[in-house]
């Protein structure tokens, strides 16, 4: 059966483009064998022990520190930005941080539990200078967006995708 992996933060759309859908917390599907989408999987899970060491100890001006998981409903599975999270060794648990558009087993603001192996993404942000850091899923979708689109996206959400 085809797999396919729904990421919550932008969508594609032809009539209001990757920034307006960003601003919408919309939805995007993906091949689970998109290689755009598997790199930035394992991006995030081979940078995840230095963000779980800021996220333990945050730095002046960051916030934000939010990791990602997958949520499986049938045949259906769609990506959660997961805020506040907190971890006890391999096993985390957290709030659903985004309203879900095709699994009803979950529901935004429910505290869920999870392990280590299901986070795909992670992210925070420097709120002096506004840059965010990973978030490698959103920079796996924009290489399907044009030059001026990404552009927006990046400078919209101070997302640096060539770290």
């Amino acid at each position: 059966m085809f797999g396919i992996v729904v990421v919550i933060l932008i969508m594609l759309k032809p009539e209001g483009g990757m920034l307006l859908s960003a601003q919408t917390d919309g939805v995007v599907t993906v091949s689970k064998d998109d290689p755009h989408m598997l790199a930035a999987h394992q991006k995030a899970r081979d940078s995840l022990d230095r963000f779980l060491e800021l996220a333990a100890a945050p730095p002046p001006n960051t916030a934000g520190f939010a990791v990602k998981v997958g949520i499986s409903d049938g045949d259906e599975k769609e990506y959660f930005w997961i805020t506040p999270f907190s971890r006890n060794g391999n096993s985390f648990s957290g709030q659903v941080n985004n309203t879900p558009r095709l699994v009803s087993t979950v529901a935004e603001g429910q505290e869920i539990h999870f392990d280590r192996a299901d986070v795909v993404d992670w992210t925070y942000e420097n709120t002096v200078d506004h840059q965010s850091f990973g978030n490698f899923t959103a920079c796996a979708l924009l290489v399907r967006a044009s030059k001026e689109e990404a552009a927006a996206v990046k400078a919209e959400y101070g997302l640096d995708c060539d770290t």
